[in-house]
């Protein structure tokens, strides 16, 4: 179960954060979904790692290039602003013996010690299966945890 007050988002969820934005990216959220991430992120203390600042980044970059990137940065920056970072050592995600399957980004999710929200289900599952309260994005649209 994920503690009420604290949570530390994936790459996906930080985008949905921002709302307009991925309507742009992904056709599979809308509006809607991104209403819903909002409203179950508002009071709570939201924490990222540098991994996942970099991977919004490099998706919103590739996606619509340079200037876009320039418009999600300048739209997103106060979100960024309220958001703590998190930092996990270099050495404790490159010895975790998953760390080739899953790299940097997620490794760092796991290991960062707080509830996790991803859009991605199979560090869902290694997240589970390694004793961290993780929820993903999907359990927030469909078991009605913000209607």
């Amino acid at each position: 179960m994920m503690k009420n007050n604290e949570v530390i988002l994936d790459t996906k969820p930080l985008i949905m954060a921002g709302g307009e934005i991925i309507e742009q990216i992904s056709g599979k959220y809308g509006k809607k979904e991104c209403r819903a991430i909002t409203e179950f992120l508002k009071e709570k203390k939201i924490s990222t790692t540098p991994q996942v600042f970099a991977e919004f980044y490099s998706l919103i970059k590739s996606h619509f290039g340079k200037d876009f990137s320039k418009y999600s940065l300048e739209t997103m920056k106060k979100i960024f602003e309220e958001i703590n970072e998190v930092y996990v050592e270099k050495e404790e995600i490159i010895n975790d013996n998953k760390f080739p399957d899953f790299g940097f980004t997620d490794i760092s999710l796991v290991k960062s010690g707080k509830s996790l929200l991803t859009s991605d289900f199979s560090l869902y599952n290694y997240a589970k299966s390694q004793g961290v309260s993780v929820k993903h994005i999907d359990e927030i649209f469909t078991l009605g945890v913000v209607k």
